[in-house]
């Protein structure tokens, strides 16, 4: 019972913990994106929680993926692979394949920050590969996956297909959606690009005059709608002649992505603004240029590590050899489980089978294992005797001093009786006040004696209360008669009958 109850206190602390961790969890992916930390601080808090043990499945793959995201914030490329590749990994096994979708856009995204659309055409196409149930995730994958695929078209100057992939996305629009307004702001951005790149620049002005700016703090927003936005607007400035504003809009844009550290977008930014100076203001055109060579280093330093073989291959591994440590865990877990639940049922089947053999009051053998035992010792020819033991005037001790009190009694005769016995004797509660004890002896002597050391002992006991008990013994030895226990309790009655008090014996 006692490994019961160390059982059932283990898994409600483990369950507490598990309850606790998840809405702690719950509580740090709430601020991934807020405005009121830095990237740096975002990366610690979910660091605090991507090794909690007793976390949902669902909640770790969350931690990994926001992770992965921040560190694509912060411009640390190989440890955003690393944790987006880990959660692909987690979200496959669980087969969580929206995450799994959504961490293949989330590489999409940053490969198309480093200018390998290729990788990046091919993320989003395995994003889309994944058969998701949930209705609404599926919306919102398939969604900002041809959204993406937009993007990367636009900005590779594939005009035409670009179109045609917002024009695929339009079919999965919902108005009450949470990010209908940002994905709606992403569209129009891109349509404007498209635009630009035919140099239709009326229509590409018309569009994004038309977008109002959203205020928030959401870093996600900034960084794909926001800053996006004021590019293009940036752009059209220098298109329509404005050069003062369109400078005084590059250095608002370049500042922006320097506080944030978007390294990387500012090279692309300016990779793609700088040759637009180039004959209208030359002065501009070689500020930038500049500036160019001074980022070109550290963000290419990165790019150059990142390929296909080295995502799949070298994390996969990882990975997996994570998965095996963790799958010896689970093993070695099943086995003290298993272990567990065997010793349990071992300690439960004991503890059933004493208490079908034994008083509840006493702890005395019953009477039903009495009979058993003594059948045995008569079948096998065992030489024993059998000592009948009565509590004398037992009623009156009820009567007088309740049965509470009676209880006690005969609960504290049993514990003498066990402390004096031989440990080849066997003490049974027969019923009431009527106790038994087999004992397996060679000789009539050693019987008569451990009767007698009982009788004399329960004599001199002391009571809380102010009166005296004692008892009468019958007995009887192997070899005096068929019954011994008839014989035994004959003697018994003799006992009672001639004074109490006393052992009577059949010589």
């Amino acid at each position: 019972m006692s490994v019961l109850i160390a059982l059932g206190c283990i898994t409600g602390r483990a369950f507490k913990v598990y309850k606790q961790n998840n809405e702690f969890v719950t509580k740090v992916l709430s601020k991934t994106f807020d405005s009121e930390y830095t990237h740096k601080q975002r990366i610690q808090e979910l660091k605090k929680v991507q090794n909690l043990k007793l976390v949902a499945p669902r909640k770790k793959i969350e931690i990994y993926t926001n992770l992965s995201m921040v560190y694509a914030l912060n411009q640390e490329y190989s440890k955003m692979i690393e944790t987006g590749v880990t959660s692909i990994y987690m979200a496959d096994k669980e087969k969580e394949y929206y995450y799994s979708s959504w961490n293949y856009i989330n590489l999409a995204d940053t490969f198309m920050m480093l200018y390998d659309y290729k990788m990046a055409e091919t993320l989003i196409h395995k994003a889309l590969s994944y058969e998701i149930k949930n209705p609404e995730e599926k919306r919102w994958i398939e969604e900002t996956a041809y959204i993406y695929m937009a993007d990367l078209k636009s900005k590779t100057g594939h005009t035409s297909e670009s179109e045609a992939y917002l024009k695929s996305s339009m079919n999965y629009v919902v108005k009450p959606a949470y990010d209908y307004r940002e994905m709606l702001s992403k569209r129009r951005i891109i349509q404007a690009r498209n635009f630009w790149n035919e140099r239709d620049y009326q229509s590409a002005k018309n569009i994004l005059d038309g977008i109002v700016e959203p205020e928030t703090k959401d870093e996600l927003i900034i960084s794909n709608v926001i800053i996006p936005l004021r590019e293009m607007r940036a752009k059209m400035e220098i298109a329509t002649g404005d050069l003062g504003k369109s400078q005084q809009m590059c250095d608002e844009v370049l500042t922006m992505q320097r506080i944030r550290g978007y390294s990387a977008d500012s090279l692309n930014f300016l990779k793609e603004i700088t040759p637009l100076y180039e004959e209208k203001s030359p002065a501009v055109y070689g500020k930038y240029s500049a500036q160019i060579l001074d980022m070109y280093m550290a963000v290419m330093s990165q790019e150059s590590q990142l390929s296909t073989d080295y995502i799949f291959t070298i994390y996969g591994s990882k990975y997996a050899k994570s998965q095996e440590k963790e799958a010896r865990i689970r093993l070695i877990l099943v086995v003290l489980i298993i272990f567990m639940v065997m010793l349990t049922l071992l300690i439960l089947f004991l503890q059933s089978r004493k208490q079908s053999i034994t008083d509840s009051l006493t702890n005395a053998y019953n009477r039903r294992h009495f009979e058993k035992v003594y059948n045995n010792y008569i079948r096998k020819k065992v030489r024993f005797a059998v000592i009948m033991i009565d509590v004398d005037y037992f009623k009156n001790v009820n009567d007088n001093y309740g049965h509470d009190f009676g209880d006690v009694v005969l609960s504290r005769l049993c514990r003498s009786f066990n402390e004096r016995k031989s440990r080849n004797a066997k003490v049974f509660r027969m019923g009431g006040e009527e106790f038994c004890i087999l004992y397996k002896c060679s000789k009539m002597g050693h019987a008569i004696g451990l009767a007698e050391r009982l009788r004399l002992a329960v004599q001199e006991m002391k009571w809380e209360e102010d009166t005296r008990v004692t008892i009468s013994v019958g007995m009887a030895f192997s070899g005096q008669a068929e019954d011994l226990y008839n014989l035994a309790d004959k003697n018994l009655y003799q006992s009672k009958n001639s004074g109490r008090n006393k052992v009577t014996y059949t010589c």
